[in-house]
């Protein structure tokens, strides 16, 4: 052997010695029995199948520096099947195909790797990966979205719970006792809409006393025993269409509303002289003047025209009362505000002899306060309506009267005018029945009255000089409308 050769032999040899030493020192302070490994012993006859949320680790070599262990991510929670494959991280499952030989075995490794393994095990899965987890690590239901949720209620529903048993979540929306949303129209007290309506009035206006005209007839020509009998003749309206509307914004906590009103009606009366009223034995038609006629076939015509103009401006505020929760008890409103009147009336007369024309009006505005409130029956679609209010409004009362007699030369007129400031009082009422056909719609029908005090009359204040005295005719001071109402509520 040469030189050249044996110098190879012995560089091999260290070599291959050095190589060994290495191997030796990484194995004992990085090999399966190491402190710091992170490989771990398997038999050879051991069969395992991959883990799905664990990553596979090399088990030939070592790696150096060792790389930090990364926490396996949470997968769904064990199924029945599943309860021996989840009771450690490193078994298969029950479904795996791999062979069951050296079971005994494979348990007692499973356990020594287990307790040299510092990862905790992981012990539950949450599916789908939007569900949250409590402080325990369990699934927990996901959160109810928004769409699901019922549509808003109107300000004055009958179904919008309300009352103690009643609560509210975080985003306002009404739940019951136990947690629930409440079912058909689930309010949302924070959530501003718009509500408006229309409501058909059919009404009859009243007064104290409103005559039109009075007769007088004689009985008996010539005799001690003849009589005069008077009869006033009042006024007869009937029934007119009307209309109220009004729109809002607000909660259903409360909100504002305009309102307006407009109420008319008209009447006309007549009469006729008959027979010979001068000579004891006939009928004599008077007016609202100081004449009175006799001339057989003569008619006296009278006219009466009424006009009505209401705004209203009103803030509602919700009542908390007690009730069943969920739409069951009283869903109640009250309000108030400020109420501006215009009342008008007119009154025409025409006869052969002369032509009167009365004015009477009213204009004024003061403080308005009421309650409008729903009572649920037995938990349906219906409900009972009852409204309430009141006002006092001061303002400005204005009369005229005016007066025309035909002449050969020129007709002769007689005027009187007044004006006057007046408080006149105003209340309002109306029951009725309520069905909501969805959450946000409302129909109601059912009675009202409206009554105004000292608004109008046409008697001596009114200018006429003669109105209400003894055997003329006159109105009272008290007017009042009556009637049914119609009325379809809608909010978006």
């Amino acid at each position: 052997m040469t030189n050249w050769a044996r110098v190879a032999a012995l560089v091999a040899a260290g070599v291959t010695l050095g190589t060994m030493s290495l191997r030796a020192a990484d194995r004992a302070a990085y090999g399966p029995t190491g402190d710091a490994s992170q490989v771990k012993l398997i038999s050879a006859n051991e069969d395992f199948s991959p883990r799905d949320d664990v990553a596979p680790e090399p088990t030939n070599s070592a790696t150096y520096p060792p790389k930090k262990a990364k926490r396996p991510a949470a997968k769904p929670a064990p199924s029945s099947t599943d309860a021996d494959s989840d009771a450690d991280p490193t078994l298969a499952p029950k479904s795996s195909t791999a062979p069951r030989a050296n079971s005994a075995a494979r348990r007692s490794s499973a356990q020594q790797l287990a307790q040299a393994d510092p990862r905790p095990a992981v012990r539950h899965r949450v599916t789908p990966a939007s569900a949250r987890l409590n402080a325990d690590g369990e699934a927990m239901p996901a959160p109810t979205p928004k769409s699901a949720m019922a549509p808003k209620s109107t300000m004055s529903q009958p179904m919008t719970p309300s009352g103690p048993s009643s609560e509210y979540s975080s985003d306002g929306h009404a739940m019951m006792e136990g947690g629930e949303s409440c079912p058909d129209c689930d309010s949302c007290v924070n959530c501003i809409h718009w509500c408006g309506g229309v409501e058909y009035l059919l009404l009859k206006p009243r007064f104290s006393n409103d005559s039109a005209l009075s007769t007088s007839t004689v009985g008996g020509v010539g005799t001690p025993t003849s009589t005069t009998a008077t009869n006033n003749v009042d006024f007869q309206y009937d029934y007119n269409s009307d209309y109220h509307v009004f729109v809002g914004v607000g909660t259903q906590a409360g909100g504002v509303r305009f309102g307006y009103w407009r109420m008319q009606d008209s009447a006309n009366e007549s009469a006729t002289a008959s027979g010979n009223f001068a000579g004891g034995a006939g009928t004599a038609v008077q007016g609202v003047s100081t004449s009175q006629i006799i001339i057989p076939g003569s008619t006296l015509n009278v006219t009466s025209h009424i006009h009505v103009d209401l705004y209203d401006i009103d803030r509602l505020q919700h009542l908390e009362l007690p009730s069943a929760g969920c739409g069951a008890g009283w869903d109640v409103n009250w309000l108030y505000g400020v109420r501006i009147g215009n009342v008008h009336r007119t009154i025409d007369e025409f006869d052969p002899i002369e032509t009167v024309n009365i004015g009477s009006s009213f204009v004024g505005a003061g403080p308005r306060i009421g309650l409008e409130g729903h009572r649920n029956l037995g938990g349906s679609r219906f409900s009972t309506f009852v409204s309430a209010d009141a006002a006092l409004l001061v303002g400005t009362f204005k009369g005229s009267f005016r007066r025309t007699t035909p002449g050969l030369l020129q007709d002769t007129v007689e005027t009187n005018d007044t004006n006057q400031e007046r408080v006149v009082p105003n209340f309002g009422l109306s029951l009725g029945l309520s069905w909501n056909p969805t959450c946000n719609t409302s129909l109601t029908a059912g009675y009202m009255v409206e009554a105004f005090g000292d608004a109008i009359g046409n008697n001596g204040a009114s200018g006429c000089p003669t109105c209400g005295t003894q055997g003329n005719p006159g109105t009272g001071n008290i007017l009042s409308f009556d009637g049914i109402f119609v009325r379809m509520q809608h909010c978006f």
